[in-house]
């Protein structure tokens, strides 16, 4: 049986694509998006990512809102998810987001 994925609200709020200038808005967002990559990669076993596939994958790519995450964004991500979990990116990789 299939495993089905509850995306949390914030993905359904426009705004959370958007980089947001508020510094203390933007240390919550950042650590929502580290959350919801968390979820979404334990669910479907996945311990890295790259930008191509993350350009491809429903996680950054919000259809029903007609969303995607813009390329400012995926840098602060990585930063702040490298800077609060044990994240490391490997050695001649770029990774989005490594696990």
């Amino acid at each position: 049986m299939a495993m089905s994925f509850e995306w949390p609200w914030q993905y359904r709020f426009p705004p959370f694509f958007t980089l947001q200038p508020n510094v203390d808005t933007r240390q919550k967002q950042l650590a929502a998006w580290c959350s919801l990559v968390l979820s979404f990669c334990r669910l479907h076993k996945q311990s890295s990512m790259t930008v191509m596939e993350a350009q491809e994958s429903p996680l950054f790519n919000n259809v029903k809102l007609q969303r995607i995450l813009p390329q400012a964004l995926p840098q602060p991500i990585h930063m702040h998810f490298c800077a609060f979990t044990h994240a490391q990116t490997p050695p001649r990789a770029s990774p989005l987001l490594p696990m």
